[in-house]
C-alpha cells in the first residue's frame, strides 16, 4: 500500500503541477498571439502599434503600446494640438493587462480561450488635460479583446458619454452620446468583420450649431491582390443638420445642411483580376443650401479596373502619405506614380456607369443616367494627347431637371460674387435689390443655355443628352466639335 500511495501522490504532484503551470504557459502563447494582434491591427497609411513594454506574469501579464499616427490622421492631430509639421509623428499610449488564468468566457457559453485583453487608452501632454475635463478619471477609449484558441479575435470598443460645455469656449454645450463597436479578425488577420455605432453628438459653440444621430458603421473585408482589403462596407446616418446663425438675431436659422435618413453601401470585389468597385445610397430628405430633395437614391459601378495597378496606387499613395511632405511635394509625387501606373489601370478597358442617380426637389424630379468606358490600344499603349484619347472613349448621358431646382443652383453660383462685389460700392445694394439681380443673372442664364442648345425646355423642365462616340461628341443631337479639344471645327 505504501508504494500505491507514493505513486499516487506522485501523480497528484504533476497534475497539480501541469495545472499551475497551464496559466503561465497560456501567458507564452498569448504573449505570441498579443505581438500578432498588434500588427494586424496596424493600418498602414493612418497609424501602426509599436510594443513598448511586455511584463509576463503568471496569471496576468502588463503591456504597453504605443499607437502612432500617420498620414492625415497625423497631420489633423498635429493640428488640433498645434504641434509643428516638421516635429515627431502623434504618439498616443495604450495600457494593457492581458489575463491568461482564466481561460473560459463568461456569458458566451463559457468558451474556451486563450486570454483577454482589456485596453485603456492614456492621453499624454497636450492631449490628457483635455480628457480630464471631458471625461474625469474615465479613459475616453477603452477595449476587451478576447483572444480564442483557434487565432481568432474579438475586439469590443467603448467611450463613456459626456454632456455639457466645451473647454475653452464659454456658452457653449456639447453633448457626446458615446462609441460602441466591436472588431473580429481572423487567424491569419486577412479578414475583418467591424460594427460601429455612434448615438448621437450635439454640439452648439460660436457660430456652429450642429447635430448627429444614428450613425452605425459596418464593415466585412479580406485581404486580395496586392493586400487591397475586398468586401463592402455600410453606413447609416439617421440625422445630420448644420444651421448657420441668422443675419438678423444671431441665432441660429434654417438649415444650410440636412442629411436625414442616409443608407450608403460601398463594396470593392475581385474576379479575374477585374476589379468592380460599387456603390449605391438613399436618401430621405436632404438641405445643401438653397436646393431641397427628398427620396434620393444613387447607384454606381467603376468596373474592369485592373485589381495589381490599383493596389500598387494604393500602397504608394499610402507610402507617400506617411513622409514629412507638404502639400505640392505630395501631389507632385502622386502625379507621377499615378502616370507610371497609368498603362495598366487603362489596360483592361475600364468604365464608369451611374445606373441611376435621382432625387425629388419641390418642382420635380432631377434624374441622371450615364456611362464613359475607355477601349485599350493594341498593346497597351497610352494615348499621347487629348486628340488620341477622345477616339477611345465612348459614352453618353442624360439629364432631367426642373424649372426650379436649375434656378437653385445658378442662384446658388451667382449670389456670393455678387455679394463680393456688393461690399466694394459705396453705398452698398440692399439686400432687396442684391436679389432682384440674382434673379435677372439667372433669366439670362437660363436662356443663355436654352439660345446656345445646351438644354432643351418642356413641361418645366430642362433635359439634356451628351454622346461621345468615333471620337465625335453630339449634345442635343448636335454635333459640338468647338468641345473637344484637336478636334476640327
Amino acid at each position: 500500500m505504501g508504494r500505491w500511495k507514493l505513486a499516487a501522490m506522485a501523480v497528484w504532484v504533476l497534475v497539480a503541477a501541469a495545472t499551475a503551470l497551464v496559466p503561465y504557459n497560456l501567458g507564452l502563447v498569448a504573449e505570441s498571439r498579443f505581438a500578432a494582434l498588434l500588427a494586424a491591427a496596424s493600418v498602414p497609411g493612418s497609424y501602426h502599434l509599436e510594443p513598448e513594454s511586455y511584463a509576463r506574469g503568471w496569471i496576468c501579464s502588463r503591456a504597453r503600446t504605443r499607437l502612432v499616427l500617420e498620414g492625415d490622421l497625423a497631420r489633423a492631430a498635429r493640428l488640433a494640438a498645434d504641434l509643428p509639421e516638421d516635429g515627431a509623428p502623434p504618439t498616443l499610449l495604450l495600457d494593457q493587462r492581458i489575463r491568461h488564468a482564466l481561460p473560459l468566457r463568461p456569458g458566451h457559453g463559457w468558451q474556451p480561450i486563450l486570454a483577454q485583453v482589456e485596453t485603456r487608452l492614456e492621453l499624454q501632454p497636450p492631449w490628457d488635460e483635455a480628457a480630464r475635463f471631458y471625461f474625469g478619471t474615465e479613459a475616453p477609449l477603452r477595449a476587451e479583446t478576447v483572444l480564442a484558441l483557434d487565432g481568432t479575435s474579438t475586439t469590443r470598443l467603448g467611450s463613456p458619454a459626456y454632456q455639457g460645455g466645451v473647454r475653452g469656449l464659454p456658452g457653449s454645450s456639447l453633448r457626446w452620446g458615446g462609441l460602441d463597436g466591436t472588431i473580429d479578425l481572423s487567424a491569419d488577420g486577412r479578414r475583418v468583420r467591424s460594427r460601429l455605432q455612434l448615438p448621437a453628438l450635439a454640439l452648439a459653440a460660436g457660430e456652429v450649431d450642429l447635430a448627429l444621430e444614428g450613425v452605425i458603421a459596418t464593415g466585412d473585408y479580406r485581404r486580395g491582390t496586392g493586400g487591397l482589403w475586398l468586401g463592402e462596407g455600410e453606413l447609416g446616418l439617421e440625422l445630420l443638420q448644420l444651421r448657420v446663425p441668422d443675419a438678423e438675431s444671431a441665432q441660429p436659422g434654417e438649415a444650410a445642411l440636412l442629411v436625414r435618413g442616409l443608407r450608403q453601401r460601398a463594396a470593392l470585389r475581385e474576379v479575374d483580376g477585374l476589379l468592380t468597385l460599387g456603390a449605391d445610397a438613399a436618401l430621405a430628405e436632404g438641405v445643401f443650401g438653397p436646393l431641397r430633395m427628398a427620396s434620393g437614391r444613387l447607384e454606381l459601378q467603376l468596373r474592369r479596373l485592373d485589381a495589381a495597378a490599383y493596389a500598387q496606387v494604393v500602397e504608394g499613395t499610402r507610402q507617400l502619405q506617411a513622409l514629412a511632405l507638404d502639400e505640392e511635394q505630395l501631389m507632385a509625387m502622386m502625379s507621377a506614380m499615378i502616370e507610371d501606373a497609368l498603362p495598366r489601370l487603362l489596360a483592361r478597358s475600364p468604365e464608369i456607369v451611374i445606373t441611376r442617380l435621382e432625387f425629388r426637389t419641390p418642382g420635380g424630379a432631377v434624374r441622371l443616367q450615364g456611362r464613359l468606358a475607355y477601349t485599350a490600344a493594341p498593346g497597351g499603349a497610352v494615348p499621347d494627347s487629348v486628340g488620341t484619347l477622345i477616339p477611345r472613349l465612348a459614352g453618353e448621358a442624360r439629364v432631367e431637371a426642373p424649372e426650379t431646382a436649375l434656378r437653385a443652383v445658378l442662384a446658388a453660383t451667382i449670389e456670393p460674387q455678387l455679394r463680393v462685389l456688393a461690399e466694394a460700392q459705396e453705398p452698398p445694394p440692399s439686400a432687396e435689390e442684391i436679389t432682384r439681380a440674382v434673379a435677372l443673372l439667372v433669366d439670362e442664364q437660363i436662356q443663355g443655355l436654352v439660345d446656345e442648345g445646351v438644354v432643351e425646355s418642356a413641361d418645366g423642365a430642362y433635359r439634356a443628352h451628351l454622346e461621345l462616340a468615333d471620337g465625335r461628341l453630339s449634345l442635343n443631337g448636335r454635333v459640338r466639335r468647338e468641345w473637344l479639344p484637336g478636334q476640327p471645327l
